[in-house]
């Protein structure tokens, strides 16, 4: 890729899991950027937002060529997904897994993440930093349904790699020989990335979890340094 630089625009990230998406993909590729954080709350937010992003919306990033030229990639999916193209030209490392079967249930938990779960977007707001007691407001039956489906995800995605990993006809390499430290596929990669959000908002809503995999996976998450 022979951009000349790189700068990501986002809503400070501790406040959105938009912005997340697109920045912790980005860390994970190791690509050096400029990073413009800004606020909902400032007055000028409204005329501002449209100097870094030509939909108003983020996270965007702008590449920049050596002939001035300009790309912006705006939204996280597809954000994420530059961050991976650019992880394996660089760094000859994917940030899905490597076997396409996982590849495949890897993504389709990433995209459901993306377009689904209005009820625990709607009543737990994103905030990665306030930890609140449990109260029943934040957590109607709308929004438990929202959080038996993602456990349920996170064991399909665990069921997914075990399986991989376990099988008798596939050695190890089928998954480009990565540790399992806990997560979905062994290694942090995209599909954590999309899920970190609402780890963070399940532990600071002190929302319930009873599964035995999904509160390992909360702790691994929660744990991890980008």
């Amino acid at each position: 890729m022979d951009f000349e630089s790189a700068t990501l625009a986002v809503v400070n990230y501790r406040y959105s899991s938009w912005s997340f998406r697109g920045w912790a993909p980005l860390k994970l590729a190791n690509l050096e950027m400029k990073e413009v954080s800004l606020l909902m709350e400032d007055p000028n937010f409204n005329i501002e937002k449209f100097k870094y992003s030509p939909t108003g919306l983020f996270p965007t990033i702008k590449l920049t060529f050596k002939d001035g030229s300009e790309v912006y990639i705006h939204d996280s999916l597809s954000v994420a997904e530059f961050a991976n193209e650019y992880s394996l030209e660089k760094n000859k490392k994917s940030l899905w897994p490597q076997y396409f079967a996982d590849r495949a249930v890897a993504r389709s938990a990433a995209c459901e993440m993306h377009s689904g779960f209005s009820q625990i977007r709607t009543y737990c707001n994103s905030n990665f930093v306030r930890h609140r007691e449990f109260e029943d407001r934040f957590c109607p039956d709308e929004v438990k349904v929202d959080l038996k489906r993602i456990y349920e995800l996170w064991n399909s995605c665990r069921k997914q790699f075990l399986q991989t990993r376990n099988s008798a006809t596939l050695s190890e390499s089928a998954q480009g020989n990565v540790k399992d430290e806990g997560f979905l596929f062994g290694e942090y990669g995209i599909v954590d990335a999309f899920f970190t959000p609402v780890v963070f908002r399940i532990v600071n809503y002190s929302l319930p979890c009873e599964d035995e995999f999904a509160k390992k996976y909360i702790e691994a998450t929660k744990n991890h340094s980008l």
